[in-house]
């Protein structure tokens, strides 16, 4: 990675298409955030369910695995493609950095040989507001006004 605001990241959007447009908020959501941090970087975005794409991780400093609406411990085909591509990029492109969000950190864990089991308060499938810490204003500074990050 030369630096920072050349960052080349790719995005899987794990989640099927449905009428909340969830697909389309989560772009959105990770444009902004990328923006605010690597203004001139590139964010590409592949759809592992449906297109069954997933991104040739050498070309990436950053490949990231967003939150999505099915349940990580499944075996849907597509889920099992998303396993083993976080398994072959960990292990062929120890250089390339995972970042995985809610359903993504789960899909890792899984990956990994972890176990993926439901919450007892039952299911979260949602972009929500978190409120940051002091530590969590520093590093996302053009959130700190509001105190929260969505």
């Amino acid at each position: 990675m030369d630096s920072v605001s050349n960052l080349k990241i790719a995005v899987l959007i794990n989640t099927p298409p449905d009428e909340t447009d969830f697909q389309s908020v989560v772009r959105e959501c990770f444009r902004e955030a990328f923006a605010s941090i690597a203004p001139t970087g590139e964010v590409d975005f592949y759809d592992p369910v449906v297109e069954r794409k997933f991104p040739d991780a050498s070309r990436y400093d950053l490949v990231v695995l967003s939150g999505g609406k099915i349940d990580a411990a499944c075996s849907d085909p597509w889920v099992l493609g998303v396993l083993d591509y976080v398994r072959i990029t960990a292990r062929d492109l120890p250089k390339t950095k995972i970042l995985a969000v809610c359903w993504g950190h789960q899909a890792v864990s899984r990956a990994f040989g972890g176990q993926v089991r439901p919450v007892p308060a039952g299911e979260i499938t949602a972009i929500e507001d978190i409120r940051l810490t002091d530590a969590g204003m520093k590093f996302f500074p053009f959130a700190a006004t509001s105190g929260s990050y969505q």
